[in-house]
Order: structure tokens, then C-alpha cells, then sequence
């Protein structure tokens, strides 16, 4: 995502800022391929009401013309809060983004997938873009960003943050894998899971899967495809 806001700031002869939360703020000279990195505080314990209400402090102090936010549950908790407190257009389910004379054009991946929509904006705009939508590797350019603290206002809202539960470690990014091989309720049994493993072996492919084996508890959720799991972009896909 970084990389793809560095493409959309040369494009438009703009900057690349990068914003960075909590313990990330250690972490915001690393960010190499953004032009500047903004400070804004806080801390790990994730509150969406003060996390949206910080963002849009800094972007009714800073006025970009473009937002990237991932498109997670924490990245939709700020997004929408964020797009409707300040009256932008919010973009869902971001495939890809391009610039023209018109403003930047929006490619959002609609049903699973199934159908493409382009939306032009001509003006400030928050955009939440799928995970593996971009290359990652674009955002991991060496630099020296410049660091700026951003003293935000994270509001006093009603939510208070009790404890986080981790999710189990994924053992895979599918988002990344070059070749996939998925099952799903064809599979027939949890047992027969295993021929489908032997095939991604042979392939030295990733196993993924579909929501039903996820919902019957048969695969963990970090291999799960499709619209409510990950978006991947192998170069050979087998189901």
C-alpha cells in the first residue's frame, strides 16, 4: 500500500506521507519508500472511536487529497468514521488505483470478485484497499523519511479497551504465494484435506480454502479465500 501511495504522489506531483500509531512510531524511519512520516502518538491498545477521531484531526490539519486505509477491521473502523465525519467519498474494496486529469480513478473488486467498478473523484477521498491488492515489495524502497510528531486529538469517547485475544499465528501468506491450491465443500471430508495437501506439495503450492472448511473448523482462517477471507493473486490458482 505504501508503494502504490508513492506511485499516486509522483503521479500527481505530490508527497507521500506515511502515519504511524503506538509502538509503529519506533518504527517510522523504516518506512523508506514515504517522503515524510507523520508521529501521531497513542499507544497499542486499539480504540476505534479515539483511533478515528486522531485521523481525522491530522487529515482536517493536513487536507491530502488521498487516503489509503487498509481494508481490515480496524482499517474500516477509521475509514468510514473518518469519510463521513468530514464529508469525503469513501472507496471500498480497492483493487487499484490510478491518476488522471479527472482526479484519481478507484478500481474496486465487487461479489467476490466477479465484477470490476471504477470510480472517479476529483477531490479528497478515503480509499480502503484489499490486502495483496499491491506489491509489497514497492513500499520496502531504502530511505530516510523525515519524521514529524503530530500532537492528535484522540477524543474521549465512549468505548474503553478491555484486553486484545490474538489470533493464532498464520503459518503462511497467501496473499504472496505464486501458486495456490484450493479446496472447499467438494472436498467431501476433513480427512480427505490431505490429498489436496500431497498436490500442493508435488506443486510446491499453498493450501487455501473457502469459508465452509473455516466455518466446520477443518482450515484456519489465515488460508481462507474469497470475499469475506483474503484477496490473492497467484500466478496459478487450482480449485
Amino acid at each position: 500500500m505504501l508503494g502504490k501511495a508513492k506511485e499516486m504522489a509522483t503521479a500527481s506531483d505530490g508527497q507521500c506521507v506515511a502515519v504511524a500509531f503506538g509502538s509503529m512510531n519506533e518504527k517510522a524511519g523504516e518506512l523508506g519508500a514515504a517522503d515524510s512520516v507523520i508521529s501521531i502518538g497513542g499507544n497499542d491498545d486499539y480504540n476505534p472511536e479515539s483511533y478515528a477521531a486522531a485521523v481525522q484531526s491530522l487529515v482536517s490539519a493536513k487536507s491530502p487529497s488521498l487516503i489509503l486505509v487498509g481494508s481490515t477491521s480496524m482499517g474500516m473502523d477509521i475509514a468510514n468514521t473518518v469519510a463521513t465525519a468530514l464529508d469525503m467519498p469513501n472507496i471500498s474494496y480497492c483493487s487499484d488505483i490510478s491518476a488522471g486529469s479527472g482526479g484519481f480513478f478507484y478500481t474496486s473488486s465487487m461479489y467476490g470478485g466477479k465484477m470490476n467498478t471504477v470510480t472517479n473523484v476529483d477531490g479528497p477521498a478515503v480509499a480502503m484497499v484489499l490486502a495483496g491488492a499491491f506489491n509489497a515489495d514497492a513500499g520496502r524502497m531504502t530511505g530516510s523519511p523525515t519524521v514529524e510528531d503530530f500532537s492528535a486529538d484522540f477524543g474521549a469517547g465512549k468505548v474503553r479497551f478491555k484486553r486484545l485475544i490474538e489470533p493464532e499465528d498464520a503459518d503462511v501468506d497467501i496473499t504472496q504465494s505464486d501458486i495456490l491450491v484450493a479446496v472447499g465443500r467438494g472436498i467431501g471430508s476433513k480427512d480427505d484435506i490431505e490429498m489436496a495437501k500431497e498436490l500442493a506439495e508435488v506443486l510446491d503450492a499453498d493450501l487455501a480454502c473457502s469459508r465452509p472448511l473455516v466455518d466446520a473448523g477443518w482450515m484456519p482462517k489465515a488460508r481462507q479465500v474469497g470475499k469475506s477471507g483474503l484477496k490473492v493473486k497467484p500466478k496459478v490458482y487450482i480449485a
